[in-house]
């Protein structure tokens, strides 16, 4: 009878698990480069659309300003700046529905942008405050923030429209506008159209024009 154990059979099943090693070793070799080339290359795209997108947001911004004669164009490039100076190009009186009428556009984005900041972080400190009051808690918490969500986008539309009407976009600023509020990119597409025209009063006009407001 033939002993159960063969030598060369042990050596074969020795050289067989060498090789199945090298082949997982191998195998999560290129697993883990190829995860490492993935992590990569995710994040160049993630920095390019980052780019881009500053870029579509701010360089059409910053030739309206230009082709407004705005002193300071710079503020295309600027968190909130840039919010401050998309207010300030139309010379135009803000309007929410009759609501609110002034010619302060100034006055109108400190405003919304204020809102940007500090309305979440104020219902925050509410919702804090009143988060051990049965049910008024809850509902001062959701009331206030819903506000605030209204607030900021009736502003927003506001700041969208009258950019799109000062600059040659009557026909397309009502709809732009409305939609832009749920797919941002848009606003930023049209204005791409809108800085190749002058201003509604003129290239170099604002400081004349603002200055009779």
């Amino acid at each position: 009878m033939e002993p159960l154990y063969n030598q060369q059979i042990s050596q074969d099943l020795d050289s067989l698990e060498g090789i199945l090693g090298y082949i997982l070793g191998l195998g999560t070799l290129v697993f883990t480069g190829a995860s490492v080339a993935f992590t990569v290359i995710a994040s160049i795209l993630s920095l390019l659309i980052t780019v881009a997108y500053y870029l579509l947001q701010s360089v059409p911004l910053f030739i309206m300003a230009r082709k407004a004669g705005f002193k300071h164009a710079w503020m295309a490039f600027f968190p909130y700046t840039n919010d401050f100076l998309t207010f300030m190009l139309p010379i135009r009186e803000f309007n929410l529905f009759n609501w609110i009428k002034t010619n302060r556009r100034d006055i109108m984005a400190l405003v919304y942008i204020g809102l940007s900041i500090a309305g979440f972080w104020a219902m925050g400190i509410l919702a804090g405050l009143t988060v051990g009051v049965p049910v008024i808690g809850p509902l001062l918490s959701t009331f206030g923030g819903t506000i605030v969500i209204v607030a900021i986008n009736l502003w927003k539309w506001r700041m969208y429209y009258d950019l799109l009407m000062t600059f040659g976009q009557k026909s397309n600023a009502l709809w732009v506008s409305i939609v832009s509020l749920f797919i941002p990119w848009l606003f930023m597409i049209f204005t791409l159209f809108s800085c190749k025209n002058p201003p509604e009063y003129g290239a170099g006009n604002y400081y004349k024009y603002r200055n009779q407001d």
